[in-house]
């Protein structure tokens, strides 16, 4: 296994600067160096369907839904976008918006369908508010939908990002990206001091 100092290297080689969060992960090498792998992996490999806009507001996306505010710094200093503050409220935004959607229809799929038949009582306009393309919104609610564990949103924006252009592989990749920056988030959120 890799020792710190090595990690921090490749932290270095691949983020471009240091950040608090790899000196919070390298308490557990193990976790930093997978955490840096499944990055390497993903987040920045060379081939791929997603622009690394895309990614990095992925990455975003997972590190603000799990609450590790030091890695959405990061992905904001490392993945550029002209306005990061703005990009950060509008993550949070859609952040919210499927997390609204995902409570209700989980718990429909959770009852057999016995509460299909009434509607839903609102409509959110955040969806179609924010600075995001809408193949990418649809994108990003399908990791968040995914990290809530709502199957029928999966499915609805699933079917919604492909109806917009993307195909099977960038939802795959932006899911792949979305499961390497969880096992950063949940240590990082766990160990807020």
């Amino acid at each position: 296994m890799p020792q710190a100092d090595d990690l921090m290297a490749i932290a270095l080689r691949l983020f471009g600067r240091d950040s608090e969060v790899f000196s919070r992960l390298a308490c557990k090498p193990a976790l930093l160096g997978d955490f840096l792998t499944a990055s390497e992996a993903t987040l920045f490999a060379d081939a791929g369907e997603l622009t690394p806009g895309q990614r990095f507001l992925v990455a975003r996306a997972v590190a603000l839904h799990g609450g590790a505010g030091g890695l959405d710094v990061l992905f904001a200093s490392s993945g550029g976008g002209d306005d990061p503050d703005a990009d950060r409220d509008d993550l949070v935004a859609l952040i919210a918006a499927n997390a609204g959607y995902n409570t209700l229809y989980k718990f429909r799929g959770l009852t057999a369908g016995r509460f299909d038949e009434f509607p839903a009582r609102f409509k959110l306009k955040t969806f179609r508010t924010t600075r995001f393309d809408l193949a990418t919104v649809e994108l990003l609610s399908v990791v968040v939908s995914s990290l809530n564990a709502c199957q029928p949103c999966v499915a609805a924006h699933t079917k919604k990002a492909k109806d917009r252009g993307l195909t099977y592989a960038a939802i795959d990749e932006a899911v792949q990206i979305a499961a390497a920056v969880s096992i950063a988030a949940g240590f990082l959120k766990t160990t807020v001091s």
